[in-house]
């Protein structure tokens, strides 16, 4: 009897409509696959988006999926190799948009027709940054204040702890703005970063604001390729809702998405 295969007997299970991710129901349909609480299932979805499991047998898959459209949400099983990886982006900041693609501007001007554009996929990832600032603690002005005005008054000298110098440990909170690009056939993946591009390809329309700037990019592209696949964060950003709505916490989000994403597109 030959060894079984991973490639054709271990599933993933996917939804097929992105339009369908939605926590509670899919909590409830892995919360009843596991025997579990639905609460339980919450932190696995956000984190692996729609891909429901990734290494069950058919049996289990099958099982899943029926539990899944009772919830009325479309899903199907996907053999575990056939899961797509996303690529590692390519980080562009110079180019130009018309109405038949983008033109990256490097050593040689690199056309990309807008048919070539298969998945746009946005998000604001929560980044924290670490520094340290050194400062002197010491009694406060009108401590001291306070302590003259005893002294002079009763001629009792008040002892004040000298100031010193200690370092502090501050953690800033921001959102870092990407937009990917994967292209057909071998999903390239074209990366802008909000704080990075030049948005002189945006003309009359720039604005001072960077997040608007954003918005206005994606639109763009978005308008160019109205056939290619959106992601959550693209769609929340051209709907006009707030962009803490998104849920991705770390870049890994984000790549768990549009791993989702591209296995639909392949």
């Amino acid at each position: 009897m030959n060894a079984s295969s991973p490639s054709t007997d271990r599933y993933a299970v996917v939804l097929t409509e992105p339009g369908q991710f939605s926590i509670p129901p899919l909590s409830k349909a892995l919360a009843a696959f596991r025997g579990g609480l639905a609460a339980d299932a919450v932190s696995d979805i956000r984190k692996n988006w729609g891909i429901m499991v990734r290494d069950v047998d058919a049996k289990d898959a099958d099982r899943l999926v029926a539990l899944l459209q009772n919830e009325n949400i479309a899903a199907g099983r996907r053999p575990v190799m056939s899961l797509v990886k996303p690529r590692e982006a390519n980080e562009l900041t110079k180019f130009e948009i018309d109405a038949d693609g983008l033109t990256l501007l490097r050593d040689t001007r690199q056309p990309i027709p807008w048919a070539f554009v298969k998945l746009i996929a946005a998000a604001a990832i929560k980044t924290t940054t670490s520094r340290t600032l050194t400062v002197k603690e010491g009694p406060s002005a009108g401590a001291k204040l306070a302590a003259a005005g005893f002294t002079l008054a009763t001629g009792i000298p008040v002892p004040m702890r000298r100031a010193t110098t200690v370092k502090k440990e501050i953690q800033d909170a921001d959102l870092l703005f990407v937009l990917d690009l994967f292209l057909a056939k071998t999903f390239l993946r074209l990366r802008f970063r909000g704080e990075r591009v030049n948005y002189a390809c945006l003309g009359d329309e720039k604005t001072m604001s960077a997040q608007t700037n954003f918005r206005l990019l994606l639109k763009k592209m978005a308008t160019g390729a109205p056939h290619a696949l959106l992601n959550r964060g693209a769609r929340i950003l051209l709907d006009g809702k707030p962009v803490t709505s998104m849920g991705y916490e770390q870049e890994e989000d984000l790549n768990h998405e549009c791993s989702w994403l591209l296995t639909l597109l392949s």
